[in-house]
């Protein structure tokens, strides 16, 4: 009766939110997508493991919302899955750009990861390991007067060779093998 109340009155956005509730994903796509919030149906797609279709929602998104650097730093993450180093590079350097000051060391901290594999991907070793030093540098503003324990786990690799041989970058090469394989 809500969603039909609701889909009645043209309100798809928050049929979106109420199959979300539900974890019905791929209606909730549906309705973000009639609703036009393409970064709410790519988060769906996210969720049901469709990183392709994320993608495209993703782009479609990023073309009104050029400014939304967490829609930039997920495109960028989706699109080093698939080998495209280079778009995937350029995203996320723009999201990491066009963060709120505030939060330019977190995006910072979020993006390097991929960023510094996929320079890496392209052989661009020395790009890879200045972001690594913008992560140190980034996480220990955030980090700072924080129990070391506490964040053990989350700080960046001490050099790219440990980066590469984390499980980190296995997983990226891992996702990476299976999704190129089927790409066109």
């Amino acid at each position: 009766v809500l969603i039909g109340s609701l889909v009645k009155a043209g309100r798809h956005k928050e049929v979106g939110r109420v199959y979300l509730a539900r974890g019905e994903y791929a209606a909730a796509a549906r309705a973000f997508d009639d609703a036009g919030a393409w970064s709410d149906a790519a988060r769906c797609f996210e969720e049901l493991g469709n990183a392709r279709e994320a993608g495209v929602y993703l782009e479609r998104w990023l073309e009104l919302h050029p400014d939304d650097d967490g829609a930039a730093l997920r495109l960028g993450r989706i699109l080093a899955r698939f080998g495209r180093h280079d778009d995937a590079i350029t995203l996320l350097q723009r999201a990491i750009s066009k963060a709120a000051p505030g939060d330019k060391d977190a995006v910072l901290c979020r993006a390097a990861p991929t960023l510094a594999l996929a320079f890496h991907a392209l052989g661009y070793d020395e790009a890879a390991r200045t972001t690594l030093v913008r992560w140190h540098k980034a996480f220990g503003r955030l980090t700072r007067g924080v129990d070391p324990a506490r964040i053990a786990n989350d700080a960046p690799p001490t050099s790219l060779e440990a980066l590469l041989s984390s499980a980190r970058a296995a997983a990226f090469a891992a996702v990476q093998q299976r999704t190129t394989k089927s790409s066109p």
